[in-house]
């Protein structure tokens, strides 16, 4: 009988309808119920139907059939219901209800799809802004008349090799480059703003320089308030590279590699059809597949196809025969993947068949003889236990049929405890991830991995590389896996190492290349090109000659030659030119390299630049030199004397000798030759001097030829053991002093004489040094060239020097004496403000702010010349000794002590060590600065200020300044009077 169309509807429809009773059970299921959720109708029909609504949905499904109880109509309701795979589908309702006989008649829509599509919008709609700016894709916002780059994120700028968005935002991507130009690329531009998204494929160079392929997707959008078009570029450049190493794979494969539409028209078959099947390509391409396949196994083949399409991966098809080119029928087995756009839009099917005829006869002889089956059973666990590799077989219910030695050896399990045991019980700890592969594998497919991480029960980390496939037993159904492992550690190390000794060589601070055997440069490091000047493209394929300098001779570079080649390591020192022309000297090794059959494959070359210690060298031997020639002109004995006191070496002087002569001092003891005293001291100088790593002094008599003779000795220490020593004959020096002595006995009796002396110096001297710095003016007008005698001009500076220290001189006995005793009240304030305006250097072009702190009527009773003398020094100090590593200030304040008043001028400048200085602060010549000055303004600061009855302090730390300080007498009392007679 004819079905009627609401039945044809019923049982084909693709939505879900169902008769429920208000009992909370199923009446009436049509069979999409079954195809959607797995159950079977009997299986729905037997239980009440919130026994499969999720259980967060069970609440609002109860609230609706309340309403529909009560008699109202649903139209859209969503709910999850559970799949017999414990997955949930999302279902949508519409419902309409017969409360007079207690059911509703219901129809459901799977909207899974759509459900996960809509949250995926919603989740892509939270993320869109941090998309484009962290997105791990290259994305750009393009100027959709221009193609000009309006915004882009960093990995646009990892992909084109350009440093910064700002940077790629000048360029542009799309240039004229094949198979495409910019014309293309501004139409597909327009075509994306006026019909939507499009996908294209593109070749640049910029940037780094390098080929790249991308897809890019182009889609228009508003971007700040402009029509714009949105850039997804994705590097494939890798997968380009693979389509031709594919293509190549494919066109040397023994198999049968071929593409197929949904439809079962090929649209590409591999060479092999040819060779391997007797069918040319072209006679197979845009033919459907019924023309090649057994009618009887035609179904199979269809059914296969809609598998593969519902699976959406690769999966492992029927045994079917095939026509061969010949006419013979042959078995083949195939694997089959679909192929999806980027959109997700099935394309074609992907597939690889292999002639399995021989095997298929294999089988049918195993089924027909059952000895041969046991035999063949037999052998397979011969060959797999003493197979060189870490095999194991597995039936079906994952019990170990058969396992290697290598098996047993690698993962420390011995067979009687492992065959016919469950693999989990032998390896209770193994991770899921090879729980799931052996699930995955025992519905058909292959898996397979060339380097994977595996911790052993000792904790101890291997490298496995493994395989995992289905075997089949006669029948052609899956009867278990087969398990191929193979231990790659030291492969995996060995690899790390390689990669350590090729990071060490690219980091190298050494210059390394490395040359084939006619010396033709293949490789150099970045200190190669960085020393050089040369870039590596430039280098390679060049011969290392392009370095000489044309200052090593041809039969130095001969002896390296034959060196090397010899198979001998070469060291030495080369002086060679960078690209620049500059010269530079290496310390240079070059060893050759050998392959395993013993030859020379390539010379190792590795290089120190030593330009700097050559010329450290250089300076050492001509400061060596000097400090030889200026030892030999010193007129005084020198002798290296050793910690235990042995004279060691010595440097004699002209026309003296010392006790004894200098030889006969050589390699004894200082008690063997010197008296107990003089012995004595010396040694105790050693002992203090390399213990104090300073200069020990002391001075001695000896008697020689029956006379008294006085010396100096100085000693230094030497290194850790030895001490130099210098002598010195001060026997004249000595008696000048005892005359000396007896001559300030009577200076206050000569006081007189001391000032006709004054006279004599700052008038008859005066006159003396007048007559010659006249004379050599006038040598210098008559006869140039004789002035510029080095000597003439040590003499014309000697008597410029004798006229400056007799005015000091001069200067300091006036004072002295109190020739000048104008004492005036000052007004403290006004003097400073004058010496800020006559300063030199300026304070304020110097950077230096002067603080004055001083009251403005505070006066003190001094000399006017005395004291802006006084302030002009110290301010003039704190401005050329300022620190540059911070604002410099001078800070003058004013402060009462009892019957002074102390002015404090104080600074932040470099400072003085008074450590060192202290008791040599104010004394005349004596500098404590690198600087042009005489060393003379301190001492006379504090003979002036002590002229006034006054006297100065000084406080100052290296680095962080000084503060110095006048105390003047308070008012005009017998202090401020001293000196004035």
């Amino acid at each position: 009988m004819e079905k009627k169309p609401s039945e044809l509807i019923f049982n084909h429809s693709r939505d879900l309808f169902c008769i429920a009773g208000f009992d909370g059970f199923f009446k009436t299921l049509n069979p999409s119920w079954s195809r959607t959720l797995g159950w079977t109708l009997e299986e729905l029909l037997s239980r009440p139907w919130n026994e499969f609504v999720h259980p967060d949905d069970i609440d609002r499904t109860e609230n609706v059939k309340s309403e529909i109880v009560d008699g109202k109509e649903v139209y859209s309701f969503d709910n999850r219901y559970r799949c017999k795979d414990g997955s949930y589908k999302w279902l949508e309702w519409s419902s309409y209800p017969y409360p007079e006989d207690g059911i509703m008649f219901a129809v459901a829509r799977d909207v899974t799809k759509r459900r996960d599509d809509e949250e995926k919008i919603r989740q892509s709609e939270q993320q869109f802004k941090s998309l484009f700016e962290d997105a791990p894709v290259s994305m750009m916002v393009l100027d959709k008349d221009t193609g000009e780059i309006v915004e882009a994120n960093e990995k646009a700028c990892e992909l084109y090799g350009i440093n910064s968005p700002v940077e790629l935002k000048k360029i542009h991507i799309f240039t004229d480059e094949p198979p495409y130009s910019e014309k293309d690329a501004l139409r597909w531009l327009q075509k994306a703003v006026e019909e939507g998204k499009q996908e294209i494929e593109w070749k640049s160079t910029i940037g780094s320089g390098i080929e790249k392929w991308q897809i890019v997707t182009l889609k228009p959008i508003n971007f700040k308030g402009l029509e714009r078009v949105l850039a997804v570029a994705v590097d494939i450049t890798a997968r380009k590279n693979a389509e031709k190493q594919f293509h190549i794979l494919v066109n040397n494969s023994y198999d049968l590699i071929w593409m197929l539409r949904a439809d079962g028209v090929f649209t590409y078959a591999s060479p092999s059809w040819k060779s391997i099947f007797g069918y040319e390509p072209d006679e197979v391409i845009n033919k459907p597949m019924e023309a090649f396949i057994h009618p009887d196994d035609l179904s199979i083949c269809t059914d296969y196809i809609e598998e593969v399409l519902e699976a959406k991966k690769i999966t492992i098809g029927p045994q079917y025969r095939v026509k061969h080119g010949q006419g013979s029928w042959r078995w083949h087995e195939v694997t089959m993947t679909p192929v999806y756009n980027s959109r997700g839009e099935f394309e074609y099917f992907v597939g690889v068949s292999r002639d399995i005829t021989e095997k298929k006869d294999a089988e049918n002889t195993l089924l027909d003889n059952q000895s041969k089956l046991k035999h063949s059973h037999q052998m397979m666990q011969y060959v797999v236990e003493n197979s060189n590799g870490a095999i194991a077989i597995l039936d079906s219910d994952l019990h170990f049929k058969y396992v290697s030695e290598r098996f047993l050896s690698e993962y420390d399990v011995k067979a009687k405890e492992i065959i016919g045991r469950h693999h989990y019980d032998v390896f209770p700890d193994l991770p899921q991830k090879w729980r799931d592969v052996h699930q995955r594998v025992l519905k058909g497919e292959i898996l397979k991995k060339d380097e994977d991480r595996y911790v052993k029960a000792d904790g101890n980390v291997d490298w496995t590389r493994w395989e995992c496939r289905p075997w089949y037993n006669e029948r052609n159904e899956i009867a278990g896996i087969i398990l191929y492992t193979e231990v790659i550690t030291k492969f995996k190390k060995s690899e790390l190492e390689l990669k350590k000794l090729s990071l060490a060589v690219e980091q190298s601070p050494a210059s390394i290349l490395i040359t084939n055997t006619e010396g033709v440069i293949e490789y150099v490091n970045p200190k190669f090109t960085e020393l050089t000047g040369y870039t590596r493209d430039e280098a390679i394929g060049n011969n290392p000659s392009m370095l000489k300098s044309g200052t090593q001779s041809a039969e130095f570079y001969k002896v390296m030659w034959e060196t090397i080649t010899a198979g001998k390591v070469w060291r030495g020192e080369l002086h060679n030119r960078k690209k620049n022309g500059e010269y530079y000297w290496e310390d240079a090794t070059i060893s050759p390299v050998f392959n395993s059959a013993g030859e020379i494959i390539n010379f190792l070359a590795v290089k120190e630049d030593v330009t700097e210690k050559k010329k450290a060298e250089t300076k050492l031997m001509e400061s060596e030199l000097y400090h030889r020639s200026l030892v030999q002109t010193i007129p005084d004995m020198i002798f290296v004397v050793s910690k235990d006191g042995t004279f060691l070496d010595y440097k004699s002087s002209f026309g003296h000798e010392l006790y004894n002569k200098p030889a006969e001092f050589l390699n004894k003891k200082l008690t063997d030759m010197l008296p107990p005293d003089v012995a004595e001291k010396q040694m105790d100088a050693i002992q203090k001097s390399l213990a104090t790593k300073s200069t020990i002094e002391f001075d001695y008599s000896l008697t020689v030829e029956g006379s008294d003779h006085f010396y100096n000795a100085k000693t230094t220490g030497f290194g850790e053991d030895r001490v130099i020593t210098t002598v010195r004959d001060i026997t004249d020096y000595q008696k000048n002093l005892e005359k000396i002595k007896t001559l300030l006995k009577v200076e206050e009796q000569l006081s007189e004489n001391l000032q006709n002396f004054t006279h004599i110096v700052s008038h008859n001297l005066r006159i003396h040094t007048a007559n010659m710095m006249g004379i050599l003016m006038m040598l210098e007008e008559t006869d140039p060239e004789l002035y510029k005698n080095q000597f003439i001009q040590m003499l014309a500076g000697s008597s410029e020097n004798l006229e400056e220290t007799i005015r000091d001189l001069n200067e300091i006995l006036n004072i002295k004496q109190g020739t000048r005793k104008d004492f005036e009240d000052l007004v403290v304030q006004q003097s400073i403000n004058k010496i800020e305006e006559y300063i030199v250097p300026d304070p304020k072009k110097e950077g230096v702010e002067i603080i004055n702190e001083v009251p403005a009527g505070l006066t003190v009773y001094a000399v006017p010349g005395y004291l802006n003398s006084v302030l002009m020094n110290l301010i003039s100090n704190g401005v050329k000794y300022r620190s540059n590593e911070r604002k410099s200030w001078i800070r003058i304040s004013v402060a009462k002590c009892g019957d002074y008043v102390a002015i404090k001028v104080k600074d932040n400048g470099v400072g003085i060590d008074l450590a060192r200085h202290r008791d040599k602060l104010f004394e005349m010549y004596r500098k404590f600065h690198d600087s042009d000055s005489k060393g003379f303004g301190l001492f006379i600061t504090k003979v002036q200020v002590e002229a006034m009855g006054g006297y100065i302090e000084a406080d100052s730390e290296p680095g962080k300044g000084s503060t110095f300080t006048v105390y003047i007498p308070n008012g005009k009392n017998e202090r401020s009077m001293v000196g004035r007679g």
